[in-house]
């Protein structure tokens, strides 16, 4: 049976609402009063249950599809609910509140064709939910109110009870700086569709995607675009970048991306929330568009690869690559790596980390693979029938040109050269050796290295430059213990091209180890090193036979130029007499500064031409002597 007196439900009102409006129309005390004397209850008509929406449009002469239009079913087991058709995140429940426009809770009790006012408003669609937080019609911030449980839902008995404080609050509500979000969101819920990319998702998806972007972007903002920035919602700036579609979405990641450079291990950190958020919803349908969206964003401008990790797992093919995971992939020093890559144009120079320079993987591909036709350290040993000890020593000499070279730093030891250079290395060798017999009066280069007392990579630097008319074989196995010389050619050819021994080179006046160097500046340990580092002590690199490699020694007239020119702060302090930082004072105090600022506890030198006005005329004699 239709009641006496009926209201017209408007397109965007929920059935709860229209219920109310019901029961103020027809004179009952409350909507609960109301509802009691049906066979349906309050949670029934806020679920949208079809028995209670037949029965509200039997009351109301409403067709029951329109008003369960917005009703709010039950919510599953999960963090989502409805608000009609579209899903709404759990933390976007109003709970047990009232929330409204003040502005338009106004203008619908004073505008309107019922002869009785308070039934006239009515609540919106859109004031259901958190998705929204402004009125877009007054462009104002909405109002809540806590409501008592027998109250909650009888919106129309709350604006009649307290019209008067509700209208004194639409004179001074908060403006709303931005209101592009909340009308999209009630253009959703009226079945607009205004962007192809948003409409595709759920609405509380946007919701908090305009949060993350607009965090990611605002953490990432350069200078000029952190003023644009600067008051501005973070919501409202992410909204308004996702609204531009996934072009948009892009442009701002990749921007971020080649301003930081993140390496792999700082993914977390430079994506912030937005990475936690795609993470912890990697297996949520309504994300998958979002999802896929950003990880192919992060594919084509990080180094990822088959087998990371961003939102979920990487299966798509690798598109950059850093020096960190080429040598990952390709099992190739990041020092060679970066040398070949900058040789063939891909990379440039640069004083980033090797996990921060990035390049295409497709085009570096070619290169690299080519790079890896090299041998090791180990696999030419044991070609060559060698110990690792006795390889290392042919490389260390330079006898074939290395490609990588370890370092203290490497946790691989081994070196690695290109095959054609061990292949000529080896074909200079064996090629061109006759084969002989064992005792045709040859001996090994073992033998021969002990009669000459020589190193044995001496005598393979003279067979490689072909100065060995008697290098012979015994046999094709490409060992170098293979291989016979007379050492007699040896002896000769060496004492002719080289000292016999070391002291030759090692004790030349002129010449100087860091040992002996040290002693003749008299001057604390480290401080020699400083002067050579700054130029005022000169050395010269010498081949030492001794040792088969160039060595640096130091130019002893060097040390005996710059000992005549300078004195050391601790010499001028023995000859003072006095504590040494009296005697730095006093000179600081005079304006007399060192030649240099010492590091560490390395000697402080003066010029001497700048102290001796300062001595007696023993002190002078001191210091010259």
């Amino acid at each position: 049976m239709r009641l006496p007196v009926s209201v017209q439900q408007r397109p965007d009102e929920p059935p709860l609402s229209l219920a109310s409006r019901l029961a103020l129309a027809n004179g009952y005390p409350s909507l609960q009063s109301f509802l009691s004397c049906t066979p349906t209850n309050m949670p029934a008509v806020y679920r949208g249950d079809a028995d209670a929406m037949r029965l509200l449009s039997k009351y109301s002469g409403i067709p029951a599809g329109d008003i369960s239009r917005f009703a709010i079913p039950l919510a599953t087991v999960g963090d989502h609910w409805h608000l009609g058709e579209h899903k709404m995140h759990r933390a976007m429940r109003i709970g047990r509140r009232h929330r409204y426009c003040a502005r338009c809770v106004v203008e619908d009790v004073k505008i309107g064709e019922s002869d009785r006012p308070f039934s006239r408003t009515y609540v919106r669609a859109s004031w259901l939910t958190k998705a929204t937080s402004a009125c877009t019609k007054h462009r104002c911030k909405l109002s809540e109110r806590q409501v008592a449980p027998l109250e909650y839902g009888d919106f129309s008995r709350f604006v009649a009870r307290n019209f008067e404080q509700i209208e004194l609050a639409a004179t001074s509500l908060e403006c709303a700086e931005d209101v592009s979000l909340d009308r999209y969101i009630e253009g959703v819920l009226a079945g607009r569709k205004t962007n192809a990319f948003l409409d595709g998702l759920q609405p509380y998806v946007c919701v908090n995607l305009s949060v993350h972007i607009g965090r990611f972007a605002k953490r990432h903002a350069s200078a000029k675009d952190r003023a644009a920035f600067k008051g501005k919602h973070t919501t409202a700036l992410g909204f308004e970048i996702i609204a531009l579609g996934p072009e948009r979405i892009e442009a701002v990641i990749t921007s971020a991306v080649a301003s930081v450079r993140p390496m792999a291990t700082e993914l977390k950190r430079f994506f912030g929330s937005l990475l936690r958020w795609l993470r912890t919803n990697a297996r949520n349908p309504d994300l998958r568009p979002v999802i896929d969206l950003v990880q192919a964003i992060a594919i084509r401008c990080l180094p990822l690869g088959p087998g990371d990790v961003f939102a979920t797992r990487v299966d798509a093919e690798r598109r950059l690559h850093s020096l960190k995971t080429a040598t990952a992939t390709y099992g190739i020093f990041e020092e060679r790596i970066q040398t070949l890559l900058t040789e063939a144009g891909l990379i440039k120079p640069s004083e980033l980390t090797s996990a921060q320079i990035y390049f295409d993987a497709r085009q570096a591909h070619e290169v690299l693979t080519a790079a890896l036709d090299t041998a090791t350290s180990p696999e030419m040993a044991k070609a060559l029938g060698l110990s690792l000890e006795a390889m290392r020593l042919i490389l260390v000499a330079g006898l074939i040109p290395c490609v990588e070279v370890p370092t203290q730093a490497d946790v691989r030891i081994y070196y690695r050269v290109r095959k054609s250079d061990f292949e000529a290395f080896r074909s200079t060798l064996f090629e061109k050796a006759p084969v002989v017999r064992i005792n045709c009066g040859l001996v090994t280069l073992a033998s021969a290295a002990r009669k000459c007392l020589r190193q044995r990579t001496e005598i393979l630097r003279l067979a490689l430059d072909g100065k060995l008319g008697s290098l012979s074989k015994i046999d094709d196995t490409g060992h170098l213990a293979s291989l016979l010389v007379d050492w007699a050619e040896v002896y000769e050819k060496l004492e002719t091209q080289l000292p016999r021994n070391g002291s030759d080179a090692l004790d030349q006046s002129h010449l100087l180890n860091a040992r002996k160097a040290e002693r003749r500046l008299a001057a604390a340990s480290g401080t020699l090193r400083e002067l050579i580092n700054l130029g005022l002590v000169a050395t010269a690199n010498v081949y030492n036979p001794k040792r088969s490699r160039v060595q640096e020694y130091v130019l002893a007239s060097s040390i005996d130029e710059f000992k005549k020119e300078h004195v050391s702060l601790a010499r001028l302090s023995d000859i003072l007499e006095k504590f040494p930082g009296k005697v730095r004072a006093d000179l600081d105090r005079r304006g007399i500064g060192s030649l240099y600022e010492p590091t560490g506890r390395n000697s402080r030198y003066y010029l001497k031409k700048d102290i001796c006005s300062l001595l007696s005329k023993e002190g002078a004699e001191a210091l010259d002597a």
